[in-house]
């Protein structure tokens, strides 16, 4: 009988070791916390869309962690040399970004005498929503991915889509666009209305500008410098 009690007894006590040893849940002290592990932060450089009036939509590239346009030479210099591709990717053309005023462009970063590029795309009126940007924006991110090796960058770094920046209603172009970049398309938009005519239509001024009286400005000015 001695022998079953002392394994009864040993049991016991290998099972209250086991009890006592086992590690205790936070939930029990309410001390939880988000059960997704914390990873490395995601550094690929993000993409924005933003859809304009008129059928315009503009994107732009962000570094992840630093409100600066990214290094990409290789891809730059490469589309500023072709227009069959900047077509093929549905780019009507590489602007710069809107600075302070209409008269400024954005830099590419706090001491960086570059300015900030974007891209520039007619889609019309009907494409220009949540899903026609974001086919746009996914078009330029993939070809972006697919040259984001070496040896084209030394430190290669890919491309998300980092969101759609489009007002409701959808703002005037003169908000994200330089004063001389605003007229550009109105000209390509109205290719048989001189700069002068264009200005005696309201309804036309109002739909690139914000304030038509500056607009019209802008168009007075250009006409008299030609």
């Amino acid at each position: 009988m001695g022998g079953k009690d002392n394994q009864r007894h040993n049991v016991a006590k290998k099972a209250t070791i086991s009890k006592s040893s086992a590690p205790q849940s936070v939930f029990a002290k309410g001390a939880y916390k988000s059960p997704i592990a914390k990873g490395r932060k995601d550094s690929r450089h993000l993409l924005f869309v933003e859809g304009m009036q008129e059928g315009i939509v503009v994107l732009y590239l962000k570094k992840a962690n630093r409100d600066e346009e990214p290094f990409l030479r290789y891809d730059m210099d490469l589309l500023y040399n072709s227009p069959d591709k900047l077509e093929e990717l549905g780019i009507n053309c590489i602007v710069h970004r809107r600075g302070c005023n209409g008269d400024t462009a954005k830099p590419q970063g706090p001491a960086s005498e570059y300015y900030w590029r974007q891209f520039l795309c007619i889609i019309g009126e009907e494409a220009n929503t949540v899903d026609g940007r974001r086919e746009q924006a996914n078009t330029l991110i993939e070809y972006l991915n697919r040259n984001a090796v070496t040896p084209n960058y030394q430190f290669p770094k890919k491309v998300r889509f980092g969101g759609d920046n489009t007002s409701e209603p959808m703002g005037r172009v003169d908000g994200v666009l330089r004063d001389a970049d605003v007229l550009g398309v109105m000209v390509a938009a109205y290719p048989s209305t001189s700069v002068v005519e264009m200005a005696t239509y309201d309804d036309i001024m109002d739909k690139f500008w914000n304030d038509i009286e500056y607009g019209k400005e802008v168009l007075r000015q250009f006409s008299e410098a030609e």
